[in-house]
Protein backbone atom coordinates (compact mmCIF):
# COMPACT_ATOMS: atom_id res chain seq x y z
CA UNK A 1 0.00 0.00 0.00
CA UNK A 2 2.81 2.36 0.89
CA UNK A 3 4.60 1.57 -2.37
CA UNK A 4 1.40 2.36 -4.32
CA UNK A 5 1.08 5.71 -2.55
CA UNK A 6 4.70 6.59 -3.33
CA UNK A 7 4.15 5.56 -6.94
CA UNK A 8 1.07 7.81 -7.19
CA UNK A 9 3.00 10.73 -5.72
CA UNK A 10 5.80 10.19 -8.21
CA UNK A 11 3.28 9.96 -11.05
CA UNK A 12 1.54 13.18 -9.88
CA UNK A 13 4.84 15.02 -9.60
CA UNK A 14 5.86 13.84 -13.06
CA UNK A 15 2.53 14.99 -14.50
CA UNK A 16 2.97 18.42 -12.88
CA UNK A 17 6.46 18.74 -14.37
CA UNK A 18 5.13 17.70 -17.78
CA UNK A 19 2.32 20.28 -17.67
CA UNK A 20 4.71 23.00 -16.50
CA UNK A 21 7.14 22.23 -19.31
CA UNK A 22 4.32 22.27 -21.83
CA UNK A 23 3.08 25.63 -20.50
CA UNK A 24 6.52 27.18 -20.68
CA UNK A 25 6.99 25.80 -24.15
CA UNK A 26 3.62 27.14 -25.22
CA UNK A 27 4.49 30.63 -23.95
CA UNK A 28 7.69 30.50 -25.91
CA UNK A 29 5.79 29.27 -28.93
CA UNK A 30 3.22 32.06 -28.70
CA UNK A 31 5.94 34.67 -28.29
CA UNK A 32 7.67 33.36 -31.37
CA UNK A 33 4.50 33.44 -33.50
CA UNK A 34 2.99 36.66 -32.05
CA UNK A 35 2.13 39.32 -34.61
CA UNK A 36 4.56 42.25 -34.58
CA UNK A 37 3.16 45.65 -33.64
CA UNK A 38 1.82 47.59 -36.66
CA UNK A 39 4.17 50.03 -38.38
CA UNK A 40 2.85 53.49 -39.23
CA UNK A 41 2.74 54.47 -42.90
CA UNK A 42 2.65 58.15 -41.84
CA UNK A 43 5.06 58.74 -38.98
CA UNK A 44 7.70 59.96 -38.40
CA UNK A 45 7.24 63.20 -40.39
CA UNK A 46 9.65 65.90 -41.43
CA UNK A 47 9.07 69.35 -42.90
CA UNK A 48 9.57 69.66 -46.64
CA UNK A 49 8.67 73.30 -47.40
CA UNK A 50 6.53 76.28 -46.34
CA UNK A 51 4.23 78.83 -47.95
CA UNK A 52 3.53 82.07 -46.07
CA UNK A 53 0.22 83.96 -46.28
CA UNK A 54 -1.64 86.80 -44.56
CA UNK A 55 -4.02 86.25 -41.65
CA UNK A 56 -5.33 83.28 -39.68
CA UNK A 57 -6.94 80.44 -41.62
CA UNK A 58 -10.64 79.66 -41.14
CA UNK A 59 -10.38 76.06 -39.87
CA UNK A 60 -10.25 74.24 -43.19
CA UNK A 61 -7.90 73.82 -46.15
CA UNK A 62 -9.37 71.90 -49.12
CA UNK A 63 -7.82 70.09 -52.07
CA UNK A 64 -9.44 70.28 -55.50
CA UNK A 65 -7.47 68.89 -58.41
CA UNK A 66 -4.13 69.50 -56.70
CA UNK A 67 -5.02 73.08 -55.82
CA UNK A 68 -5.41 74.04 -52.16
CA UNK A 69 -8.09 76.56 -51.19
CA UNK A 70 -8.70 78.34 -47.89
CA UNK A 71 -9.78 81.70 -46.49
CA UNK A 72 -8.36 83.82 -43.67
CA UNK A 73 -9.86 86.15 -41.11
CA UNK A 74 -8.11 89.01 -42.84
CA UNK A 75 -10.71 88.76 -45.61
CA UNK A 76 -8.56 86.84 -48.08
CA UNK A 77 -9.18 83.72 -50.16
CA UNK A 78 -6.08 81.82 -51.30
CA UNK A 79 -5.41 79.28 -54.02
CA UNK A 80 -2.13 77.35 -53.70
CA UNK A 81 -0.48 75.05 -56.25
CA UNK A 82 -0.03 71.90 -54.16
CA UNK A 83 2.72 70.46 -56.36
CA UNK A 84 4.79 73.62 -56.88
CA UNK A 85 3.98 74.83 -53.36
CA UNK A 86 3.39 78.42 -54.39
CA UNK A 87 0.52 80.93 -54.31
CA UNK A 88 -1.45 80.97 -57.57
CA UNK A 89 -3.78 83.80 -56.59
CA UNK A 90 -5.47 85.54 -53.67
CA UNK A 91 -8.75 87.43 -53.50
CA UNK A 92 -9.52 90.25 -51.07
CA UNK A 93 -13.10 90.65 -49.81
CA UNK A 94 -14.54 93.92 -48.48
CA UNK A 95 -14.69 92.62 -44.89
CA UNK A 96 -13.56 89.80 -42.60
CA UNK A 97 -14.27 86.26 -43.77
CA UNK A 98 -15.10 83.86 -40.95
CA UNK A 99 -15.92 80.61 -42.78
CA UNK A 100 -14.11 78.37 -45.27
CA UNK A 101 -14.95 78.84 -48.96
CA UNK A 102 -17.33 76.49 -50.77
CA UNK A 103 -15.85 74.73 -53.82
CA UNK A 104 -18.14 73.43 -56.54
CA UNK A 105 -18.06 72.94 -60.31
CA UNK A 106 -15.05 75.15 -60.95
CA UNK A 107 -16.30 77.98 -58.76
CA UNK A 108 -15.28 79.30 -55.33
CA UNK A 109 -18.00 80.83 -53.11
CA UNK A 110 -17.40 82.79 -49.91
CA UNK A 111 -19.21 85.22 -47.63
CA UNK A 112 -17.88 88.05 -45.47
CA UNK A 113 -19.14 89.43 -42.15
CA UNK A 114 -20.79 92.41 -43.85
CA UNK A 115 -23.06 90.02 -45.76
CA UNK A 116 -21.14 90.16 -49.00
CA UNK A 117 -21.45 86.96 -51.05
CA UNK A 118 -18.85 86.31 -53.75
CA UNK A 119 -18.46 83.89 -56.63
CA UNK A 120 -14.93 83.48 -58.06
CA UNK A 121 -13.69 81.47 -61.02
CA UNK A 122 -10.66 79.14 -61.00
CA UNK A 123 -8.34 82.08 -61.70
CA UNK A 124 -9.65 84.08 -58.73
CA UNK A 125 -11.64 86.53 -60.87
CA UNK A 126 -15.00 87.79 -59.59
CA UNK A 127 -17.91 86.21 -61.48
CA UNK A 128 -20.48 88.01 -59.35
CA UNK A 129 -20.64 89.90 -56.06
CA UNK A 130 -23.83 90.40 -54.04
CA UNK A 131 -24.56 92.42 -50.91
CA UNK A 132 -27.36 90.76 -48.92
CA UNK A 133 -29.74 92.65 -46.66
CA UNK A 134 -29.73 89.95 -43.98
CA UNK A 135 -27.00 88.66 -41.69
CA UNK A 136 -25.50 85.48 -43.15
CA UNK A 137 -25.10 82.65 -40.64
CA UNK A 138 -23.09 79.50 -41.22
CA UNK A 139 -21.31 78.22 -44.29
CA UNK A 140 -22.23 78.56 -47.95
CA UNK A 141 -23.62 75.53 -49.83
CA UNK A 142 -23.97 74.85 -53.55
CA UNK A 143 -25.77 72.24 -55.66
CA UNK A 144 -27.77 71.87 -58.88
CA UNK A 145 -27.03 75.37 -60.13
CA UNK A 146 -27.98 77.08 -56.87
CA UNK A 147 -26.01 78.67 -54.02
CA UNK A 148 -27.56 78.38 -50.55
CA UNK A 149 -27.06 80.53 -47.45
CA UNK A 150 -28.88 80.73 -44.14
CA UNK A 151 -29.55 83.96 -42.24
CA UNK A 152 -30.03 84.94 -38.62
CA UNK A 153 -33.57 86.04 -39.52
CA UNK A 154 -34.45 82.40 -40.19
CA UNK A 155 -34.38 82.49 -43.99
CA UNK A 156 -32.69 80.12 -46.39
CA UNK A 157 -31.85 81.91 -49.64
CA UNK A 158 -31.21 80.22 -52.97
CA UNK A 159 -29.30 82.24 -55.55
CA UNK A 160 -28.52 81.31 -59.12
CA UNK A 161 -24.95 80.01 -59.27
CA UNK A 162 -24.37 81.69 -62.65
CA UNK A 163 -25.65 85.19 -61.80
CA UNK A 164 -26.15 85.47 -58.02
CA UNK A 165 -29.78 86.51 -58.53
CA UNK A 166 -32.22 85.35 -55.87
CA UNK A 167 -34.20 82.29 -57.04
CA UNK A 168 -36.28 81.71 -53.91
CA UNK A 169 -36.32 82.00 -50.13
CA UNK A 170 -37.77 79.87 -47.37
CA UNK A 171 -38.84 81.38 -44.06
CA UNK A 172 -38.47 79.26 -40.92
CA UNK A 173 -39.69 80.28 -37.48
CA UNK A 174 -36.23 80.79 -35.95
CA UNK A 175 -32.61 81.47 -36.90
CA UNK A 176 -30.54 79.04 -38.94
CA UNK A 177 -28.28 77.02 -36.65
CA UNK A 178 -26.47 74.67 -39.06
CA UNK A 179 -26.29 73.92 -42.77
CA UNK A 180 -27.64 74.14 -45.36
CA UNK A 181 -26.42 70.85 -46.86
CA UNK A 182 -27.75 69.02 -49.91
CA UNK A 183 -28.75 65.35 -50.34
CA UNK A 184 -30.60 63.85 -53.31
CA UNK A 185 -31.61 67.36 -54.47
CA UNK A 186 -33.06 68.13 -51.02
CA UNK A 187 -31.81 71.10 -49.01
CA UNK A 188 -31.40 70.30 -45.29
CA UNK A 189 -30.72 72.74 -42.47
CA UNK A 190 -31.16 73.02 -38.71
CA UNK A 191 -32.78 75.86 -36.76
CA UNK A 192 -32.37 77.37 -33.32
CA UNK A 193 -35.70 75.86 -32.20
CA UNK A 194 -34.36 72.28 -32.60
CA UNK A 195 -35.75 71.34 -35.98
CA UNK A 196 -34.31 69.92 -39.17
CA UNK A 197 -36.03 71.13 -42.33
CA UNK A 198 -36.12 69.38 -45.70
CA UNK A 199 -36.80 71.53 -48.76
CA UNK A 200 -37.37 70.70 -52.41
CA UNK A 201 -35.09 72.15 -55.14
CA UNK A 202 -37.61 74.98 -55.65
CA UNK A 203 -37.80 75.85 -51.94
CA UNK A 204 -40.98 74.02 -50.90
CA UNK A 205 -41.10 72.46 -47.45
CA UNK A 206 -41.04 68.67 -47.70
CA UNK A 207 -40.74 67.77 -44.03
CA UNK A 208 -39.50 68.90 -40.61
CA UNK A 209 -37.85 66.64 -38.04
CA UNK A 210 -37.96 67.68 -34.37
CA UNK A 211 -34.74 66.98 -32.45
CA UNK A 212 -34.62 66.35 -28.70
CA UNK A 213 -32.30 69.30 -28.09
CA UNK A 214 -30.65 72.15 -29.95
CA UNK A 215 -28.34 71.21 -32.83
CA UNK A 216 -24.63 71.86 -32.19
CA UNK A 217 -21.91 71.63 -34.78
CA UNK A 218 -22.08 70.76 -38.47
CA UNK A 219 -24.44 68.49 -40.36
CA UNK A 220 -22.62 65.61 -42.04
CA UNK A 221 -23.98 63.40 -44.83
CA UNK A 222 -22.60 59.97 -45.67
CA UNK A 223 -24.54 57.89 -48.21
CA UNK A 224 -28.19 58.06 -47.08
CA UNK A 225 -27.36 58.95 -43.46
CA UNK A 226 -27.30 62.33 -41.76
CA UNK A 227 -25.07 62.68 -38.68
CA UNK A 228 -25.33 65.53 -36.18
CA UNK A 229 -24.77 66.34 -32.50
CA UNK A 230 -27.12 68.00 -30.03
CA UNK A 231 -26.77 70.25 -27.00
CA UNK A 232 -27.62 67.27 -24.76
CA UNK A 233 -24.16 65.85 -25.69
CA UNK A 234 -25.51 63.12 -27.96
CA UNK A 235 -24.40 62.12 -31.43
CA UNK A 236 -27.22 61.08 -33.76
CA UNK A 237 -27.83 59.28 -37.04
CA UNK A 238 -30.89 59.92 -39.20
CA UNK A 239 -31.98 57.79 -42.16
CA UNK A 240 -32.52 60.34 -44.94
CA UNK A 241 -34.72 58.05 -47.00
CA UNK A 242 -37.26 57.45 -44.22
CA UNK A 243 -36.37 60.58 -42.19
CA UNK A 244 -36.32 58.43 -39.05
CA UNK A 245 -33.69 58.35 -36.34
CA UNK A 246 -31.40 55.32 -36.61
CA UNK A 247 -29.56 55.71 -33.32
CA UNK A 248 -28.48 58.10 -30.57
CA UNK A 249 -25.24 57.77 -28.60
CA UNK A 250 -24.20 59.88 -25.60
CA UNK A 251 -20.59 61.06 -26.00
CA UNK A 252 -20.21 63.67 -23.24
CA UNK A 253 -19.77 66.57 -25.70
CA UNK A 254 -20.81 67.94 -29.08
CA UNK A 255 -19.09 67.59 -32.44
CA UNK A 256 -16.79 70.52 -33.18
CA UNK A 257 -15.82 69.77 -36.81
CA UNK A 258 -17.09 67.72 -39.76
CA UNK A 259 -16.47 63.99 -39.18
CA UNK A 260 -14.58 61.60 -41.44
CA UNK A 261 -16.01 58.25 -42.51
CA UNK A 262 -14.93 55.02 -44.20
CA UNK A 263 -17.02 52.00 -45.21
CA UNK A 264 -17.86 50.90 -41.67
CA UNK A 265 -16.84 53.60 -39.22
CA UNK A 266 -17.29 57.30 -38.52
CA UNK A 267 -14.66 59.38 -36.68
CA UNK A 268 -15.16 62.75 -35.01
CA UNK A 269 -13.63 65.10 -32.46
CA UNK A 270 -15.86 66.57 -29.80
CA UNK A 271 -15.88 69.37 -27.27
CA UNK A 272 -14.60 67.28 -24.35
CA UNK A 273 -11.23 66.79 -26.10
CA UNK A 274 -11.78 63.27 -27.37
CA UNK A 275 -11.58 61.45 -30.70
CA UNK A 276 -14.40 58.93 -31.19
CA UNK A 277 -14.73 55.97 -33.54
CA UNK A 278 -18.31 54.66 -33.97
CA UNK A 279 -19.90 51.91 -36.01
CA UNK A 280 -21.95 53.72 -38.66
CA UNK A 281 -24.80 51.22 -38.78
CA UNK A 282 -25.54 50.66 -35.10
CA UNK A 283 -23.80 53.61 -33.43
CA UNK A 284 -21.72 51.49 -31.04
CA UNK A 285 -18.63 53.25 -29.70
CA UNK A 286 -15.77 51.09 -31.00
CA UNK A 287 -13.14 53.19 -29.23
CA UNK A 288 -12.40 56.69 -28.04
CA UNK A 289 -9.15 58.42 -27.15
CA UNK A 290 -8.36 61.65 -25.30
CA UNK A 291 -6.56 64.38 -27.26
CA UNK A 292 -4.53 67.30 -25.82
CA UNK A 293 -7.21 69.98 -26.31
CA UNK A 294 -10.49 70.72 -28.10
CA UNK A 295 -10.34 70.77 -31.88
CA UNK A 296 -12.31 72.54 -34.61
CA UNK A 297 -10.60 70.68 -37.42
CA UNK A 298 -11.84 67.75 -39.48
CA UNK A 299 -9.88 64.51 -38.89
CA UNK A 300 -8.16 62.95 -41.91
CA UNK A 301 -8.14 59.29 -42.93
CA UNK A 302 -4.74 58.13 -44.18
CA UNK A 303 -4.65 54.46 -45.11
CA UNK A 304 -5.19 52.46 -41.91
CA UNK A 305 -4.70 55.51 -39.69
CA UNK A 306 -6.79 58.47 -38.63
CA UNK A 307 -5.04 61.82 -38.05
CA UNK A 308 -6.26 64.53 -35.69
CA UNK A 309 -4.96 68.06 -35.12
CA UNK A 310 -5.99 69.96 -31.99
CA UNK A 311 -5.59 73.47 -30.61
CA UNK A 312 -2.03 72.60 -29.65
CA UNK A 313 1.24 71.97 -31.46
CA UNK A 314 0.48 68.25 -31.76
CA UNK A 315 -0.94 66.22 -34.62
CA UNK A 316 -1.81 62.71 -33.48
CA UNK A 317 -2.23 59.47 -35.40
CA UNK A 318 -4.32 56.44 -34.35
CA UNK A 319 -4.89 53.07 -35.99
CA UNK A 320 -8.45 52.99 -37.27
CA UNK A 321 -9.30 49.50 -36.06
CA UNK A 322 -7.86 49.47 -32.54
CA UNK A 323 -7.49 53.15 -31.63
CA UNK A 324 -3.87 52.57 -30.62
CA UNK A 325 -1.63 55.58 -31.16
CA UNK A 326 0.42 55.31 -34.37
CA UNK A 327 2.54 58.44 -33.94
CA UNK A 328 2.79 62.11 -33.03
CA UNK A 329 4.11 65.15 -34.87
CA UNK A 330 5.01 68.30 -32.91
CA UNK A 331 4.72 71.35 -35.19
CA UNK A 332 6.42 73.64 -32.67
CA UNK A 333 3.44 76.02 -32.45
CA UNK A 334 -0.34 75.78 -32.40
CA UNK A 335 -1.89 74.08 -35.42
CA UNK A 336 -4.76 76.07 -36.98
CA UNK A 337 -6.45 73.75 -39.48
CA UNK A 338 -7.13 70.17 -40.48
CA UNK A 339 -4.32 67.84 -41.56
CA UNK A 340 -4.78 67.36 -45.32
CA UNK A 341 -3.52 64.36 -47.27
CA UNK A 342 -1.77 65.14 -50.57
CA UNK A 343 -0.16 62.91 -53.20
CA UNK A 344 3.29 63.69 -51.82
CA UNK A 345 2.56 63.93 -48.09
CA UNK A 346 0.56 66.08 -45.68
CA UNK A 347 -0.12 69.76 -45.13
CA UNK A 348 -0.98 71.60 -41.90
CA UNK A 349 -1.37 75.30 -41.03
CA UNK A 350 0.31 77.41 -38.35
CA UNK A 351 -0.24 81.02 -37.31
CA UNK A 352 1.99 83.72 -35.81
CA UNK A 353 -0.38 86.11 -34.02
CA UNK A 354 2.21 88.82 -33.43
CA UNK A 355 3.15 88.98 -37.11
CA UNK A 356 -0.40 88.28 -38.34
CA UNK A 357 1.07 85.65 -40.65
CA UNK A 358 -0.08 82.14 -41.45
CA UNK A 359 2.11 79.30 -42.67
CA UNK A 360 1.18 76.37 -44.85
CA UNK A 361 3.58 73.58 -43.84
CA UNK A 362 4.20 70.66 -46.21
CA UNK A 363 5.26 67.44 -44.48
CA UNK A 364 6.59 64.16 -45.79
CA UNK A 365 7.44 60.85 -44.18
CA UNK A 366 11.05 60.85 -43.03
CA UNK A 367 13.53 58.07 -43.67
CA UNK A 368 13.66 55.55 -46.49
CA UNK A 369 10.20 54.04 -45.84
CA UNK A 370 7.42 54.23 -48.43
CA UNK A 371 5.51 57.47 -48.94
CA UNK A 372 2.14 58.08 -47.30
CA UNK A 373 -0.54 55.52 -48.17
CA UNK A 374 -3.22 57.17 -50.32
CA UNK A 375 -5.92 54.57 -49.70
CA UNK A 376 -8.96 56.10 -48.05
Amino acid sequence: MMNATIAMKKTGWGLFVLIACFALGSCSLFRTNALPPPVSSVFPLQEESRVLYEGEINRLVQNSGGRLYFSTRKGLVYCIDGAKKEILWKFSARAVISAPPCLSEGRVYCADQENGLYCLDEAGRVVWDKKLAEKISGDVGQSQGKVFVGTQDGNVLALGAATGDEAWRFKSESGIQSGPVVWNRQIIFGTVDSRLFFLSPDGRRLAAFKTKAGIRGPLFIDSNRLFFSLEDNTFNSLNLTSRKRRWTIRTGGFVTAPPAADDRRIYFLNSNSALFCLDKRGGEILWWKPVPSPSYFRPEICGEEILAATLSSLMLGFYKITGEKSGTHDAGQEIKSNPLLLDSGLVINLYDGEAGQGTLVFLKRSGASPSLDQKK
